[in-house]
């Protein structure tokens, strides 16, 4: 039986949401996509936003995806529930056409035109860039309220991280924050079956 609780209150997320920033799930939040998930904020407008998770690689590899695509080691992530057939790219590269600059040298492209060329000539890889099946979004003040209900820990992050290998991510992200939330990382997924 879990006697307090209170560890998984977010007391002090002085951290607003914006682009750039993390969000951190708590560490019992069951949904089965967002569970343990880190997202990257990638915009935010009127107090909606929408965003990347990091750390939830689908089966896939972007030369299933997109014809003339000769690298065969660029995995998909999923980036969230919202549009499951459209494909999103953050990448490093500030020369590229038509991308969004979110934050710290991260930009995000649709073009792939563009992209399948730098992949192919091996400029893009998984050092500089993470491609993502749909996104996460949020309606207005939805996010917000999703915080006040302690389902998400608002962070700043770097581009290292942001590119850094998926495998830990969310145990990582937690380096960002105050050392209280250490506990998170020793706390099992399903604390049932310990």
């Amino acid at each position: 039986m879990l006697k307090n609780l209170d560890i998984f209150n977010i007391i002090s997320n002085d951290l607003e949401p914006a682009t750039g920033r993390l969000l951190i799930s708590e560490p019992l939040l069951s949904d089965d996509i967002f569970s343990r998930s880190v997202i990257l904020i990638a915009g935010m407008e009127n107090k909606s936003a929408f965003g990347f998770i990091l750390n939830n690689p689908s089966n896939r590899n972007l030369h299933e995806l997109i014809d003339g695509v000769e690298i065969e080691n660029l995995p998909v992530f999923i980036g969230g529930p919202v549009e499951k057939d459209v494909l999103f790219c953050i990448h490093t590269i500030d020369y590229l056409p038509d991308s969004i600059h979110i934050n710290d040298g991260i930009y995000l492209s649709g073009n792939f035109d563009t992209i399948k060329t730098l992949v192919n000539l091996g400029i893009i890889n998984n050092s500089n860039a993470r491609f993502f099946i749909g996104n996460s979004g949020w309606a207005p003040e939805q996010l917000h309220d999703e915080i006040n209900f302690n389902y998400w820990l608002v962070s700043e992050t770097t581009r290292e991280f942001v590119f850094s290998d998926f495998k830990n991510q969310w145990e990582r992200a937690l380096d960002f924050v105050d050392k209280k939330y250490e506990i998170w990382k020793k706390f099992p997924k399903n604390p049932e079956f310990n």
